[in-house]
């Protein structure tokens, strides 16, 4: 069935408000992991039987650390040309250090994918919030104290830009540090439920943590401070955030140019606004948007309008 058709069969009258919307038709071809996909059973869908029913085509894998776009593409094909031959988008999920499109030349692929540069992201490319490892409820503010305190629990040297701005960071008398070095990524996985409640208390110490990109042009740590009720702060590097024509992020976590710019910036935020504030507006914005459960919600309209509208346009039409 062309995808205009069926588009047009999808949509039904919602009971409450007499407004259109689109039925999510939703095929994969095993069960979810709901803890990978927490925020699928959140969303308003029937689940088909058969490809050809479907007008979305679900990967049902979270695609992680697979840091090739070519194995990635690869992994991606049959799901994609079921897409292709009965009209449907494919939906799929990706954690990956890599900065290159993904999909390119797959005009019916929707790809949620972390470490987006913004000046890379292709137009069926869109951020999605790490939130599979947060907190599911902030800790209580911290109040203000004579410096701002600036934490960091981690790998300090994953990144040229992260590994200077801890160094500059050192040696500023301006703030008290909170900083635990480690050399691997979670002190080496195996270690990680051991070293976990030492990085949540690192963060509980601080008003801010250092959350600069690692390998990728992303950052974990910066859902997870946000999660808690902390501020982020970060070298812009030109990494995409979600939703960033509707949550201020300028205003919201502190940016800088360099480590000296943001080493400035930290102290006139800490400066000019109510810390305890600041850090509950953090935990409000993860909760309302940032979020499984409030993801799922923008997730459904975002894949609802496109089913709608798209009439055979591609996914990036719709945004």
């Amino acid at each position: 069935m062309p995808p205009d058709l069926l588009a047009l069969k999808s949509i039904r009258r919602h009971a409450n408000n007499g407004v259109d919307v689109a039925v999510l038709k939703l095929w994969y071809d095993h069960e979810l992991n709901p803890v990978t996909f927490p925020f699928i059973s959140k969303i308003t869908f029937e689940r088909v039987i058969n490809p050809d029913q479907a007008n979305i085509i679900l990967y049902p894998e979270l695609i992680v650390g697979v840091n090739n776009p070519k194995e990635i593409r690869a992994l991606l094909d049959g799901h994609y040309k079921l897409a292709q031959h009965y009209g449907a988008v494919l939906l799929a999920f990706v954690i990956t250090d890599i900065e290159k499109p993904i999909s390119l030349g797959w005009p019916q692929a929707l790809i949620y994918r972390v470490g987006l540069t913004r000046s890379r992201r292709q137009a069926n490319e869109f951020p999605v919030p790490h939130f599979w490892t947060c907190q599911t409820s902030p800790l209580p503010p911290k109040a203000r104290t004579p410096k701002p305190v600036i934490g960091f629990c981690g790998h300090s040297q994953s990144h040229r830009i992260r590994a200077r701005t801890l160094s500059y960071l050192l040696k500023d008398s301006r703030f008290q540090k909170e900083f635990v070095f480690r050399d691997r990524f979670w002190g080496d996985l195996p270690n990680r439920e051991m070293l976990e409640p030492e990085f949540i208390s690192n963060i509980e110490a601080s008003h801010f943590t250092l959350c600069d990109r690692g390998a990728g042009n992303f950052s974990i740590r910066f859902y997870q401070v946000l999660a808690c009720g902390r501020i982020p702060a970060l070298v812009d590097t030109g990494m995409m955030l979600p939703f960033e024509n509707e949550i201020p992020w300028k205003s919201l976590v502190v940016w800088g140019k360099n480590a000296k710019d943001l080493a400035n910036n930290i102290i006139d935020f800490y400066n000019s606004h109510d810390i305890v504030e600041a850090q509950q507006a953090c935990s409000s914005i993860f909760a309302r948007r940032l979020s499984a459960e409030a993801f799922a919600s923008v997730l459904q309209n975002h894949l609802s309008a496109i089913v709608t509208r798209r009439g055979g346009r591609d996914p990036a039409s719709v945004t």
